[in-house]
């Protein structure tokens, strides 16, 4: 189209050697970009399918394996992640990627060979120091390489890594964990990305920069100074602006109210249900995370389908699946059957996963292009800050206080410490073991289902962001 085709001065892009070869390798770029974050993806998910078989050789309690999943994960994304956004603004962002795969790649294998509870949560810290260059630079590379009349369904097809990942981390990480162990899980899903690290670097090229929202092709704007603007600035922007706040807002609250799922769905499965990890990896991966990646996906494709006649869609789309989505997660968790749980989950994961794409659309659509990879790690910072390091926290803590509830109901309130900390399988007595695997069992559903009920907040803000984004700016001078 004339869009891609022609810079503003009317030149033909196609004269410049480099870019013709950025226009004509942006798929081949995406590919690698996409299985880069997969990778990122299964190596984050392995704590979730390893959850139970960890809690109970180092004996820890619900709220250490939330910590795991999300404070331990995600304090030094939180703290990198914008330095390192802020670095990809004016660096070199293919060195930034390959650097940082090799380092969660490495961190991801030796969680395998650590001997307690604080080794586990430096390596996992470790992981999360390398998946802070990942998304936010990733992000930016897509910004430059498509126009923006395709760049949310880049930005979608990029997200699906993150439930596809998760599916291919469940099922491998079942397998494995049933075949050689928690351990072996780890190692073995860690080495394939310093493979990558070398592919990606010998062929991604670096893309020129672009002040347009019409991606490789255009010419840089003479109104950009040479110099970036401040991270005050920019943060300042985003808070100012009504659509881009209530968007932070949003996809911050539906983090920390659905994160909890992915901490605690394995450990429920195995902990209520007659299955082998095997089997929990490739039910619950099909359900939760291919649910998602379909959410994902066809969502991004409806934003830009209904986006045409108004792009208020972008918005309500995000808040119709989340409406959706909560109830039926809420149904899900109260099942005691595995087929109709299963089901529901997918059920649930289709309908309620289709609001992260179309908010980085929209935020990259209200901030300047060089703006792109600040405001991806700004999301990712308040979304590892708040929603994935609150909210699995929280609910390990309730499922804690309610299964030490529930077994003072049940008249054995001394089994409370050892039922917490994973001891019911080195029970002798059966009748003891019953109950606390009941308590927890029980505790574990009612906590996931009240974390269901908080998707309101969201959904609210969604709203509200699509109430003002007609009128609102869009790439502030």
């Amino acid at each position: 189209m004339a869009e891609e085709t022609e810079n503003r001065n009317g030149n033909d892009p196609s004269a410049d050697p480099l870019l013709r070869e950025v226009i004509g390798r942006r798929w081949t770029v995406l590919a690698i970009l996409f299985l880069v974050y997969l990778t990122s993806s299964m190596d984050r998910i392995i704590v979730s399918i390893a959850g139970q078989p960890i809690k109970t050789e180092l004996g820890l309690a619900d709220w250490q394996l939330g910590l795991l999943n999300g404070f331990a994960f995600s304090l030094l994304y939180i703290v990198l992640g914008v330095p390192l956004a802020r670095l990809a603004d004016r660096g070199n962002r293919v060195n930034i990627i390959s650097t940082c795969l090799c380092v969660w790649s490495a961190m991801t294998a030796l969680c395998g060979a650590v001997s307690s509870f604080a080794q586990l949560v430096a390596f996992r810290m470790g992981v999360g120091v390398g998946e802070a260059g990942c998304l936010p630079t990733s992000h930016s590379l897509i910004g430059d390489y498509f126009p923006q009349s395709q760049r949310t369904t880049a930005l979608a097809l990029f997200g699906l890594a993150l439930p596809l990942g998760g599916l291919g981390g469940m099922i491998l990480g079942g397998m494995i964990v049933d075949a050689f162990g928690w351990r072996a899980a780890f190692l073995l899903l860690g080495i394939p990305g310093l493979l990558l690290a070398a592919i990606l670097k010998m062929v991604v090229r670096e893309p020129p920069r672009s002040d347009s929202k019409e991606g490789a092709g255009a010419a840089p704007s003479s109104r950009q100074p040479p110099e970036m603007e401040s991270l005050g600035h920019v943060l300042t922007f985003l808070a100012r602006s009504k659509p881009a706040r209530n968007v932070l807002l949003g996809v911050t609250l539906a983090t920390m109210f659905t994160s909890p799922s992915i901490t605690f769905l394995a450990p429920l499965m195995a902990r209520g249900f007659d299955l082998s990890y095997s089997q929990i990896g490739l039910l619950l991966g099909l359900a939760q995370m291919g649910g998602i990646a379909l959410s994902t996906f066809l969502g991004g494709i409806l934003c830009d389908h209904l986006g045409k006649r108004d792009r208020r869609w972008y918005l309500w789309v995000p808040a119709g699946s989340l409406l959706l989505g909560a109830p039926l997660f809420a149904l899900a968790y109260a099942q005691t059957a595995w087929p109709a749980f299963i089901t529901l989950l997918f059920l649930a994961s289709l309908t309620g996963a289709a609001y992260l794409p179309p908010s980085y659309a929209v935020l990259y659509t209200l901030v300047k292009p060089r703006w792109r990879a600040t405001t991806a790690a700004t999301v990712g910072v308040l979304m590892n800050l708040i929603g994935l390091s609150v909210g699995p926290i929280l609910c390990g803590l309730a499922i804690d206080m309610l299964t030490a509830y529930n077994l003072g109901l049940l008249g054995a309130p001394g089994l409370a410490s050892a039922c917490i900390h994973g001891a019911a399988a080195d029970m002798t007595d059966a009748a003891q073991a019953a109950l606390c695997t009941h308590a927890n069992v029980d505790a574990t559903r009612t906590a996931l289902i009240l974390f269901s009920a908080g998707l309101v907040l969201p959904i609210l803000n969604f709203l509200q962001a699509g109430r003002a984004y007609r009128k609102s700016e869009l790439a502030p001078d």
